[in-house]
């Protein structure tokens, strides 16, 4: 099954990644809520399994990354009982948890985590698969108590180029597209008489 996926495509059929083409599809079916559901029902289900000591980050990564699949796959159940997804769950060797949602393949990957130069990486990395592949990416604060991040990212290359951010409320940002930030307004405190100018700059 994974290879019908992450194996490189002689003859790709899929068109460009459409990012609005891709949210229409697929964010308004309950899958977003999904994914949040599953993550952070997993994390939490990780911990009380690690809650008497073993925190190896090992063990706990690797049975985190199962167990937010299997959350993921049980809220799709309840919130989209209706659609037609496909589950495939495999942790031997170079396979992957994959699910496969209207001709995407969705992935999990969590952020900071230096993945092997394998085959199924540099397919899913250089998107030369025919479907196109969304990476679940997410990071967990220093003591893996809670989540600090919850995005879809499309990757292709070593970055993604279109990312949408499930922890912030629609928030998508695309970094082909340059956000200007506002300056920072340097203020001259007022003084109080008989306090000397110069201790008394701040910038904020």
């Amino acid at each position: 099954m994974n290879r019908e996926y992450f194996i490189p495509s002689l003859f790709p059929l899929k068109q460009n990644f459409n990012p609005e083409e891709f949210k229409s599809s697929c964010l308004g079916s309950g899958l977003e809520e999904s994914i949040r559901i599953g993550v952070t029902e997993g994390l939490a289900a990780t911990n009380v399994v690690f809650a008497s000591g073993d925190m190896s980050y090992r063990l706990h990564g690797q049975f985190l990354h199962e167990k937010i699949f299997n959350c993921i796959q049980s809220a799709t159940n309840e919130h989209m009982p209706t659609e037609k997804i496909e589950f495939v769950s495999s942790v031997e060797g170079n396979r992957k948890c994959f699910f496969r949602y209207k001709e995407y393949v969705f992935v999990l990957r969590r952020e900071g985590v230096n993945l092997l130069e394998t085959g199924p990486n540099q397919v899913i990395r250089n998107q030369i698969a025919d479907n196109h592949i969304i990476s679940i990416c997410y990071s967990l604060d220093a003591l893996r108590e809670s989540v600090q991040s919850l995005s879809l990212q499309y990757i292709e290359g070593q970055n993604p180029i279109w990312t949408y951010n499930i922890t912030d409320s629609m928030h998508v940002l695309n970094i082909d597209e340059q956000v200007e930030l506002p300056e920072k307004e340097h203020v001259k405190a007022r003084l109080k008489p008989g306090i000397k100018e110069g201790i008394c700059h701040e910038s904020v």
